[in-house]
């Protein structure tokens, strides 16, 4: 199943969405593509995937994220679980990359 809350879920509702998630054994897709989400909420999003094994496909794009520490952290832990991701339209701070942040 996916679950496509595209600009429906926001920084009040995330919690929900994602204590809905626990124990997962049927959604494979997370699309929270432009829901104005921001760094504190990317470590919610990573921490309860970190625990679950169902979702294959996350699409974070176009929200308002500075780093990526979390996704790095998730990915490395479990990133052959997953078969897509998009963060597509979040601008990339190019001062971090040189940096080594990201």
């Amino acid at each position: 199943m996916k679950l496509a809350l595209i600009r429906l879920a926001s920084k009040q509702t995330l919690g929900y969405v994602l204590s809905g998630l626990k124990g997962n054994t049927q959604v494979y897709e997370l699309n929270l593509v432009d829901c104005g989400l921001e760094d504190d909420d990317l470590e919610k999003v990573a921490y309860r995937l970190m625990e679950d094994s169902g979702i294959k496909t996350l699409k974070l794009g176009q929200n308002q994220f500075t780093s990526f520490e979390p996704l790095i952290q998730l990915f490395q832990m479990k990133g052959q679980q997953f078969r897509a991701l998009d963060i597509s339209g979040i601008p990339i701070d190019t001062n971090a990359m040189q940096n080594g942040a990201i």
